[in-house]
């Protein structure tokens, strides 16, 4: 099995070959599924997240997604299962694949999410990987992160003023909106008993 999970790994992007099983999300940012990597959503193997439960058959590279009808995951709906890497759909871009440990991409923050507020050195039963240091446009707002060594930074812009009347939005310092910054590294304890936290490879 491990050496499947580093073959999937590599698939994806340089990660860890350690670690508890997850299954990963990967949005891209161009028009097909081979463009660069946008995100990862990943979610810990047989944990209840949501109302679904993700499993792993690294042998047949199937990735099964249980639904059920409560946040306990008690009253099981229906399964859904999909291929490894191949593209579910053309219009949203999106592939699907397990890894053995969390993948990492460098250029990118994780928040993290851990099932308690008391452990945080278990393995985050969720996790966002997100690209930095891109001018990323989604539709409805245009923002930049970055890391530093203590800080995961997120600046939004407006319609670059320097574009002449063209309403083009990039990410012009004259265009700045408002900046915000994360502590790297710092669990954060929630009140529904959950703990998340940001780490930056940069």
């Amino acid at each position: 099995m491990k050496l499947e999970s580093i073959f999937i790994c590599l698939l994806l992007a340089p990660c860890l070959v350690f670690g508890a099983n997850y299954a990963n999300v990967v949005l891209y940012s161009g028009a097909v599924c081979n463009s660069p990597v946008k995100s990862t959503l990943s979610y810990l193997e047989g944990e209840c997240i949501g109302t679904s439960i993700y499993s792993c058959n690294f042998q047949n590279n199937i990735l099964t997604i249980s639904d059920y009808e409560d946040i306990d995951c008690k009253n099981w709906s229906f399964n859904s299962t999909f291929s490894f890497n191949n593209c579910q759909n053309p219009n949203i871009q999106t592939t699907m694949s397990c890894s053995q440990g969390l993948p990492s991409m460098s250029n990118s923050y994780q928040y993290l999410t851990f099932e308690s507020c008391e452990n945080t050195e278990t393995d985050p039963i969720s996790a966002q990987t997100v690209s930095i240091n891109q001018c990323i446009n989604n539709g409805m707002n245009t923002y930049y992160y970055t890391c530093n060594s203590t800080s995961l930074i997120y600046s939004s812009y407006g319609p670059d003023s320097s574009s002449q009347g063209d309403s083009s939005t990039d990410c012009n310092p004259n265009s700045l909106l408002s900046t915000y910054s994360f502590p790297l590294k710092t669990p954060s304890c929630h009140s529904n008993g959950v703990a998340t936290m940001y780490t930056c490879d940069y």
